[in-house]
């Protein structure tokens, strides 16, 4: 029986999961190791890791290696979530890692953190995929939400919100005071409401809710049963047990709560934040059904392995994300569109000249999305405002170096193209710098081929002829902009691929393809 491992590096402790799995419906745990390490501690203020958390990390990871050793373990994700993101010196503790264990450690953003979590979440609870759901995530460092509809991805995002991050800033180990309370009041409802227009006045079918801090509330602040048998924080009561612990030092919350240390220390703050959260939502139920982070990279892995993964389900979680990134941003959107059928058409006729992967035209269908949203801050270098905005911004379903490429993409549509010297490019490994040199005259061939974003051309065929790409544009128009575009910028396309372009248009009604 295969085995898989995942390591959840989070801001007050790391976790290690292993279960062997016979299919993705049929899986048992083998081990499960939580260490108390406070990666977050110091990093919300400083930006920089605890020279001694660092130190206990290694050591938790070479633990954790023997444990993947012991159980033969077929494959395994490491993700590092919020305390990770924000420290300027991450790379200290990636290389450490790699180094002293032979583990790879993955640093990532908090939307893919979300798409992790929900992964989990729904598999716990596929009823979540009817209705309206609301998702939450609540750590250390940081709060993620997502709105579900009828199982699809409506909205999400990442709040620098979290446990470890407000007890740092302004609490200690006694009592609250009224001017700390007063601070972290207005810190966490000043954050919730930059970020809940999207979700005020909405009714849930149901809210879930993932992470240590809402498995210990679902404890001690149970809500009655309801019709799922399922643990469930009675959030109507958040306020007054915020307010409770506020009078209680830590030492009194571990007595009176029966909990860790760790756990008391971080409490206070997740309670504050679930009672704003509730309170603005008007929420009166958190179901919490013990599924999280590591359950969602588990879930990904033995699918992927058994070949029961929906590479299609999560291509439209990415494409849906540029979307609503383009959107926000005032994209053209039918422009958009119709770059991305283009390109995508290109992309499968010369896959025999490129040999790029699926994935590789999935960051193709993305970049076409959003080449231009730069436009929203000015016409003028847009190129490079659409690359600054794509790589500063979060992309649901993509990793970070996928969403880097995706700006190299949005960089190069026009103008220069991929050169050494440009800090963007230079930083990407040479595999990604490979992809981007492929890409780039697709999506250059494309863009021109709607230059008035007009959609002229209907369809296209690209064929390989000698030592010339064909491309046939099926349209009721002559193309003659289009077409003459295209040979301006043609010439990267053959200096990559090492052919001219050619073009001809069939009128449409002509045989074409289906």
């Amino acid at each position: 029986m295969p085995t898989f491992a995942a390591i959840d590096v989070g801001s007050n402790a790391i976790r290690l999961k292993v279960v062997g799995a016979e299919s993705p419906d049929r899986i048992e745990e083998r081990a499960s190791v939580r260490v108390p390490v406070r990666l977050g501690h110091n990093v919300f203020l400083t930006h920089r890791l605890d020279p001694r958390a660092v130190d206990e990390a290694v050591r938790a990871f070479a633990v954790f290696a023997e444990h993947l050793a012991q159980h033969d373990v077929s494959a395994y994700r490491a993700v590092a979530t919020s305390a990770m993101r924000e420290a300027q010196d991450r790379w200290l503790l990636v290389d450490r890692v790699r180094r002293e264990s032979g583990l790879d450690l993955e640093v990532i953003g908090g939307v893919e953190e979300a798409r992790l979590v929900r992964l989990a979440l729904l598999q716990a609870m596929p009823v979540a995929g009817q209705g309206t759901s609301l998702l939450l995530d609540l750590g250390g460092g940081s709060l993620e939400l997502s709105l579900l509809e009828s199982g699809r991805l409506a909205w999400s995002t990442s709040l620098e919100l979290g446990t470890v991050r407000l007890m740092e800033a302004f609490l200690d180990s006694g009592a609250v005071h009224d001017d700390q309370l007063s601070l972290i009041d207005e810190y966490t409802l000043r954050l919730l409401d930059e970020a809940l227009p999207a979700l005020r006045g909405r009714r849930f079918t149901r809210v879930l809710g993932s992470g240590g801090n809402l498995e210990a509330l679902a404890e001690v602040l149970p809500a009655t049963p309801g019709t799922e048998p399922t643990p469930a924080i009675d959030a109507t009561a958040l306020a007054a047990f915020a307010a409770a612990l506020a009078r209680r030092s830590v030492e009194d919350r571990v007595r009176e709560l029966g909990v860790r240390r760790d756990r008391a220390e971080v409490i206070f703050p997740a309670a504050v934040i679930l009672s704003h959260l509730s309170a603005r939502l008007d929420l009166r139920r958190i179901l919490v059904p013990g599924a999280g982070l590591r359950d969602g990279l588990l879930r990904e892995l033995v699918a992927r392995h058994f070949l029961a993964w929906d590479e299609r389900d999560s291509d439209q979680v990415a494409l849906d994300a540029a979307r609503r990134l383009g959107a926000r941003y005032a994209f053209h959107a039918s422009h958009a569109e119709q770059v991305r059928r283009l390109s995508t058409a290109v992309f499968d006729d010369l896959q025999p000249l490129h040999r790029l992967a699926r994935r590789d035209r999935l960051l193709l269908e993305v970049g076409a999305l959003l080449h231009d949203i730069g436009d929203y801050v000015a016409y003028d270098r847009h190129h490079k405002h659409s690359a600054y905005l794509v790589e500063n911004s979060e992309i649901a379903g993509l990793a970070d170096a996928e969403r880097r490429v995706v700006a190299c993409l949005a960089r190069y549509h026009r103008k220069s193209v991929p050169q050494a010297k440009h800090d963007t490019f230079r930083a990407l490994d040479t595999p990604d710098q490979r992809r981007v040199r492929w890409l780039v005259p697709l999506l250059r061939l494309a863009d021109a081929l709607d230059r008035e974003h007009l959609s002229r051309v209907e369809s296209l065929e690209a064929r390989v002829e000698r030592d010339r790409v064909l491309l046939r544009l099926y349209s009721p128009h002559d193309c003659a902009l289009e077409r003459w575009t295209l040979a301006a910028k043609s010439g990267y396309f053959q200096e990559v691929y090492g052919l001219r372009v050619d073009t001809e248009v069939v009128p449409t009604g002509l045989a074409r393809r289906d």
